[in-house]
């Protein structure tokens, strides 16, 4: 993309692009793609994102030297940033989905009304926003959070171990999944029963808990 020729009557037309394992440091040029909605640019060498065609929707830039974000577009719904050492995140746009920012130096986010997926797991987080009604899953394992907002009923998935959290709002029946292990927890309200054994943590679970973080460390640097 660096001093190359484009032949626009080609990438006018393309809608997918797989960059990943290119060690690609610009992405100069791909304003041409202007019909791109599609981009992959994992295990690279990009320090920033100008140059995103306004097309692109779906984007996952894993593992690059990105230290911030702010390039985005104005129908982006898809954002997998994870393994970066990103420490800010300025003006996500309105219609963000999903968001992965795993494995990051975070210490604030802020949630567009749109967001239903957020993963941001290994960061360095104090506290969250108030969550969007529509917000489905929640993974936010190993900060240092120490307050959640309100949980809405649209939530079927809160992981939240590993944090300085004292006290868990109110509980909706509607939650499906929920992890709080790793908390010096003091004080809970709502709680629905089918989540009651997680208000013990005995210390034969320690080593259990250890091998699954890892598990879902692996895991998540799959997807």
């Amino acid at each position: 993309f660096s001093g190359g020729f484009i032949d626009t009557s080609i990438s006018n037309n393309i809608h997918f692009l797989n960059l990943d394992n290119l060690g690609i440091t610009s992405i100069e040029g791909l304003e041409y793609f202007t019909k791109l909605e599609t981009l992959y640019l994992n295990n690279n060498e990009l320090s920033e994102l100008h140059g995103l065609p306004e097309s692109l929707k779906h984007l996952r830039c894993r593992n690059n030297n990105l230290s911030d974000l702010h390039h985005f577009t104005s129908n982006m719904t898809y954002l997998d940033a994870r393994g970066n050492n990103i420490s800010a995140v300025i003006g996500i746009p309105n219609q963000i989905e999903t968001l992965y920012l795993c494995f990051n130096d975070l210490v604030n986010i802020d949630f567009p009304d749109s967001l239903k997926y957020f993963l941001c797991a290994s960061n360095n987080l104090e506290s969250l926003p108030e969550f969007p009604e529509n917000i489905i899953q929640v993974l936010v394992q190993n900060n240092n959070i120490s307050n959640l907002p309100e949980i809405p009923e649209s939530m079927l998935t809160l992981t939240v171990n590993n944090n300085n959290l004292t006290y868990l709002p109110n509980i909706p029946e509607t939650l499906q999944s929920l992890n709080i292990f790793g908390n010096p927890l003091e004080c809970v309200n709502n709680y629905p029963d089918h989540f009651q054994s997680q208000l013990y943590q005995p210390k034969v679970h320690q080593f259990q808990l250890l091998l699954q973080w890892w598990i879902l460390k692996y895991l998540l640097s799959k997807l």
